[in-house]
């Protein structure tokens, strides 16, 4: 056999392995192609909605600072009491003390609405120190 008959035969041998691997690859790759659309048109849930953060509770002695949406009027920064309240400006005192910031501006949005001052307040309560 000649030198160019032997490149020939090489180069087509590693052709049949190349068709051959492709072909053995296809039902997998079919696969992945039907997969990644529908994982893609998925909606997928905020990460901090599926793996809750560690819980930071309010407790007495603590900094925090109250805004009200659209009434700077109200924003204030106290620190919770003995008793584990609050002043909140024209709704009175607000228990706090044991619950996380976000449950603490529920519940200072809740006062705002009992005392008939805000019709649908939008409460923050950051934790300072």
């Amino acid at each position: 056999m000649s030198i160019p008959a032997r490149v020939f035969a090489i180069g087509g041998l590693f052709r049949g392995l190349a068709l051959a691997l492709v072909l053995a690859l296809l039902p997998y790759a079919a696969r992945t192609a039907e997969a990644v659309p529908a994982a893609a048109s998925a909606p997928s849930a905020p990460a901090a909605a599926t793996v809750p953060g560690p819980m930071l509770a309010l407790g007495v002695g603590d900094s925090v600072s109250v805004q009200v949406y659209g009434r700077p009027e109200l924003t204030i920064t106290t620190y919770v009491a003995d008793d584990g309240s609050i002043p909140v400006p024209l709704a009175g005192r607000v228990h706090v003390a044991g619950l996380a910031p976000a449950d603490a501006a529920e519940h200072i949005a809740a006062a705002y609405r009992d005392a008939k001052f805000l019709v649908d307040p939008q409460v923050t309560v950051l934790l300072l120190q």
